[in-house]
């Protein structure tokens, strides 16, 4: 009977950032913790989310992505453009008060000669 010899060779991890192929920078390292290391060198890393690892021949391939979202978001869409549009329409009454020569009583403001220039 012929004997068969399996070869044991390390998995070669390979990190990928949009185009780049990011180096493992010591492979005790957890994928969060390579990701913190190369988080000094590119910022936007902090906040990407990691998925894999993807198996290819002896490489386990991560990948970071930017988290996609709304920067401070605290609800979901329908509500946040909601608010947006509250947020711009208050903001465009507001104008409207400072732009007319005498806003009146205005609980907003005090009277436009009462306002201090910038």
């Amino acid at each position: 009977m012929s004997e068969t010899r399996l070869e044991v060779r390390p998995l070669l991890r390979v990190f990928r950032y949009g185009a780049l192929e990011l180096e493992d920078p010591d492979p005790t390292f957890s994928a969060e913790e390579v990701k913190e290391f190369w988080g000094d060198v590119y910022p936007e890393l902090t906040q990407a989310v990691i998925e894999g690892p993807d198996y290819k021949d002896d490489r386990a391939e991560y990948t970071f992505r930017r988290a996609v979202g709304t920067k401070g978001s605290t609800g979901d869409v329908d509500s946040e453009g909601t608010a947006v549009t509250d947020m711009l329409q208050m903001m465009q009454d507001l104008a409207r008060i400072v732009a007319t020569e005498d806003p009146g009583d205005s609980p907003i403001l005090p009277p436009w000669q009462e306002l201090e220039p910038l």
